[in-house]
């Protein structure tokens, strides 16, 4: 038994559609998401099956796996997926729908490497400078938009509200939380004006590029997982989120390292087209952006992992929120590179 809600028999069958007859084993992944992977063994063979369970739209689920797939065929180092007997690459059982991608080994991003933040840099270049040639049959855009946050910030955090209130055994301690929430997101419109925001390139995004997301082999990346947040964004997002994540001193915390800003944006704009200024102006803003709270994120865990998630997620939402405000008179010069 794989655990309680994921049977052996329920993942054979579903590797079955997936032209995988037996397997030796399944070993589920850790991760915070919501959604569930297994590492597949089947003889010398090995695969990544994951049940999509954090946006289980068909039409979503269909426009990532174009994403993907258009950049495995640039060269982006992405992992292929594989299609199911029927010829699509998406597969459903049990009410949850599947997907089964290669499994790639490799050691994860190491942060006492520069050679890893260079490389990293440079991958999400290749991946940028890929976007215009993306093209899925028919768009589905992740479920929260970053817009919403200028156009209709308080829908946003009452959605999360009503989730993380309805989990929560001292409503006190959600409201302070609520309200801190609320500040961060004056300053990004503070921080970066509405008439600026409209202003920035748009392009396809990955959207959670961080360390547990790639795979290395030496000092090069072999593999790029997880395009579950990709959408259509200013490619400022991920680059924000990305330094956010890969620049800091180590796991667990978000001091950053102004050498690894400088480091990372330089391998990128020799990459693809460099950051205009108004892009690098609204780094800061942005990576309050990718911490402020996610209502479909939140609704999942609560529905799948319990009140001691969410408590957790937001908790870490506000930590590192309180750790960008404090940084931020220091990352202007870093990320003046041109």
């Amino acid at each position: 038994m794989v655990d309680a809600a994921f049977s052996d028999t329920l993942i054979g069958s579903v590797l079955a559609e997936f032209g995988v007859a037996t397997f030796d084993g399944a070993r589920r992944l850790d991760s915070a998401s919501p959604n569930a992977s297994f590492w597949i063994t089947a003889g010398d063979q090995h695969y990544l099956l994951r049940c999509c369970r954090r946006d289980p739209r068909l039409e979503r689920l269909r426009c990532l796996s174009d994403v993907q797939q258009t950049l495995s065929r640039l060269g982006v180092p992405v992992p292929r997926s594989y299609a199911a007997r029927s010829g699509e690459l998406i597969v459903g059982r049990a009410g949850l729908l599947w997907q089964c991608d290669e499994f790639i080994a490799g050691e994860s991003y190491d942060y006492a490497n520069l050679r890893h933040t260079v490389e990293a840099a440079r991958c999400l270049g290749a991946i940028h400078a890929c976007a215009g040639q993306i093209r899925p049959a028919s768009y589905c855009g992740y479920d929260q938009s970053i817009e919403l946050w200028w156009k209709a910030p308080e829908r946003l955090l009452d959605a999360t509200w009503r989730i993380a209130a309805g989990c929560a055994e001292r409503a006190d301690l959600w409201r302070d939380a609520w309200s801190r929430f609320a500040a961060f997101a004056g300053l990004v419109r503070e921080w970066l004006p509405w008439s600026v925001y409209t202003t920035l390139p748009t392009l396809w995004t990955h959207g959670d590029f961080h360390g547990l997301n790639m795979k290395y082999r030496g000092d090069r990346l072999v593999a790029i997982f997880d395009f579950e947040f990709a959408d259509l964004r200013p490619r400022a997002y991920d680059v924000a989120f990305a330094l956010l994540m890969l620049a800091r001193q180590g796991r667990g915390g978000y001091v950053l390292r102004p050498d690894r800003i400088r480091c990372f944006m330089q391998r990128y704009q020799a990459t693809t087209a460099p950051l205009a200024p108004a892009e690098r102006q609204s780094i800061p803003a942005m990576m309050l952006i990718s911490q402020l709270p996610d209502y479909g994120y939140l609704m999942t865990l609560a529905r799948h992992k319990g009140a001691a998630e969410v408590d957790r997620a937001v908790q870490y939402w506000l930590s590192v929120l309180s750790a960008i405000e404090a940084q931020r008179e220091m990352l202007p010069g870093c990320l003046d590179v041109g």
